[in-house]
């Protein structure tokens, strides 16, 4: 979110200005590590300007909070039905959710053709044509882009994010880096 959309809204809070607050820590994280990491001004929407650009990423993460019904709760991962490896997926959504002690939902892909969710399995594919735009688009570029969906905005689960946003985005960096 960025450039004039601020995402979801909830307990004060939009989702752009928690999504903003976990790339900042991440890519501080990961550039003191030494890893090429390419995001954009804050107002900007990273997904137009990076994943679109000329760049030779390799992978992405486009971070974003879910918004539901304030009961919803949990944190989950969406990938390409094309993407077969998911394991860094997998260990981030168990790590942030044991830390939170929220649900881990799970990493899934969305078919556009059929609107049918499926949860994923490490070493799987699934067919059909990717239902979100930025995952399609990256995809077709040979970029794996994964949403983490961190957490909902309208519960408590975004109190969680803020007060462990430096644990959070600690766990993301370490699992990339191994």
């Amino acid at each position: 979110h960025g450039n004039g959309d601020c995402g979801a809204v909830g307990n004060g809070y939009t989702e752009e200005q928690v999504a903003q607050i976990l790339v900042n820590l991440l890519v501080k994280k990961l550039r003191g590590r030494g890893v090429n990491v390419h995001t954009n001004a804050s107002n900007q929407n990273n997904y137009q300007s990076c994943c679109l650009s000329s760049y030779k990423y390799k992978f992405g993460y486009s971070i974003h909070l879910n918004s539901a019904g304030s009961s919803a709760s949990g944190i989950e991962a969406y990938v390409p039905l094309n993407e077969k490896y998911l394991k860094l997926e997998e260990d981030i959504l168990k790590q942030v959710s044991n830390k939170l002690d929220i649900p881990n939902r799970g990493v899934k892909s969305r078919n556009y053709n059929t609107e049918q969710m499926s949860v994923r399995v490490n070493g799987t594919t699934s067919s059909g044509t990717d239902y979100y735009k930025e995952i399609k688009e990256t995809w077709q570029k040979g970029i794996s882009l994964t949403i983490l969906e961190v957490g909902f905005i309208n519960s408590s689960d975004v109190h969680k994010i803020i007060q462990y946003q430096e644990e959070i985005t600690t766990i993301i960096a370490n699992v990339i880096l191994k």
